[in-house]
């Protein structure tokens, strides 16, 4: 009887990660970590899409040399070339960009049909007096050019009595509505009440730094109430998501 070598079984090794995928990796980790720092703060929903446009800035990069903008320079493509690795697009968090982030506020909010009043329907949005004078550029895919003209749902971050009845809180929150200083929709425009996703209410000297463009996500009464998807995140039944990006050329 001759013995019989034992099988081997081949073991796939892991891929390795390109040095692109490292450095984005690593990009998201330290935007996300931001994004949770401005939802304490309520500045802004955990869930906000694409936040990377608020937190970070766009641009190329190879092993050695980065260069801001959507194209890549030609002498960052020869560098690219010349390391044998080729060169990327990606977002790098911008700590300048995250200051900005924090005098903005971001919300999922509605406005009712001829209404001034914007309320915010993600249950951690903060505010405080400084929001009047700010500006929603466009709600439900329009431009408005609204401005913040008053301030309402004041409140308290807690309430406590003791055995006596004596009442003490915490510090003065705002939860809105924010006013705006035009009513809208026009009746003309849009007739339903509609929810929409991501607004921005930024202050006058608000800088774009990402150099990137996103579309905010709209809902209307009786279409499918479909939410930004996030990594992560759990869906009830007969939900579902979905992200609308506008990307840099690549």
């Amino acid at each position: 009887m001759t013995a019989q070598a034992p099988r081997q079984t081949a073991i796939a090794k892991p891929q390795k990660k390109t040095y692109s995928d490292i450095y984005i990796d690593a990009q998201q980790k330290v935007i996300q970590k931001h994004l949770k720092l401005l939802a304490d703060e309520g500045r802004a929903p955990l869930d906000l899409a694409f936040p990377e446009s608020f937190l970070a800035e766009y641009g190329w990069h190879t092993k050695q040399e980065s260069a801001p903008g959507q194209i890549a320079p030609l002498w960052l493509l020869q560098a690219g070339d010349r390391e044998g690795g080729g060169s990327f697009g990606a977002y790098t968090f911008s700590e300048a960009a995250f200051k900005q982030a924090q005098r903005t506020w971001w919300i999922h909010g509605v406005i009712e049909k001829g209404k001034r009043m914007l309320y915010p329907m993600n249950r951690n949005a903060r505010f405080d007096p400084s929001v009047v004078g700010y500006k929603v550029a466009m709600i439900f895919g329009q431009t408005i050019n609204a401005t913040v003209v008053a301030l309402e749902g004041k409140g308290y971050d807690w309430w406590s009595w003791d055995s006596n009845g004596n009442k003490s809180h915490g510090k003065q929150i705002w939860e809105g509505p924010l006013v705006l200083n035009k009513p809208y929709p026009d009746d003309h425009k849009e007739p339903r009440f509609v929810y929409q996703y991501d607004i921005m209410i930024a202050p006058p000297d608000y800088v774009d730094m990402c150099q990137c463009t996103t579309t905010p996500t709209i809902m209307a009464a009786g279409e499918d109430q479909t939410k930004p998807c996030v990594q992560g995140g759990s869906l009830e039944p007969g939900e579902s998501c979905s992200v609308t990006i506008t990307i840099p050329l690549q």
